[in-house]
């Protein structure tokens, strides 16, 4: 018999989440992301408790696959923030997030990624919420791995931080 058991100390939530475009990947060597250009990846600061990372397995005529949905609240509107969001969404992503206990995972690699696409909700009486809401997705050969928390440009290492460089925000 095998025990599959719960963890202890669970804190659950997802802290951090980055947008790499398959444009930009060079190479993934073990866990590890090698990229051309160091301004061609996002950092996304989603509302607290609101970034939601579900896989599903899935088995058809193909085989083993997994259907991986992300989703995230931006809260607020801002031009910029519309025209960044309007421009990036058209391409496919190699997401790399960080969970609360500290560990980086990704999802994706340089030849499929995830489509992202966006809602913007202007927020009534009833419902105060005014922002977007961010969604990537993707059938995929495989569930999120583990990742280095920094990309690698040549032999530079680069942290995987909110700098507010690369950030998406308000």
């Amino acid at each position: 018999m095998e025990t599959i058991n719960r963890i202890k100390d669970l804190s659950p939530g997802i802290v951090k989440l980055f947008a790499l475009p398959i444009y930009n990947i060079e190479k993934i060597v073990n866990d590890t992301v090698f990229i051309k250009d160091t301004n061609a990846y996002y950092l996304f600061n989603f509302a607290s408790d609101s970034i939601l990372v579900e896989y599903e397995p899935l088995k058809d005529d193909p085989g083993d696959s997994y259907q991986i949905d992300i989703s995230g609240f931006l809260p607020g509107e801002s031009i910029l923030n519309t025209k960044k969001l309007n421009i990036i969404r058209k391409y496919r992503y190699l997401i790399i997030y960080q969970e609360s206990d500290g560990s980086f995972r990704m999802i994706g690699n340089y030849n499929a990624g995830l489509q992202m696409s966006i809602k913007y909700n202007s927020g009534n009486r009833d419902n105060q919420t005014k922002g977007y809401y961010v969604y990537f997705s993707a059938k995929l050969l495989n569930h999120p791995k583990p990742s280095t928390p920094y990309l690698k440009k040549g032999n530079d290492e680069i942290v995987l931080q909110d700098d507010g460089a690369t950030a998406a925000t308000n």
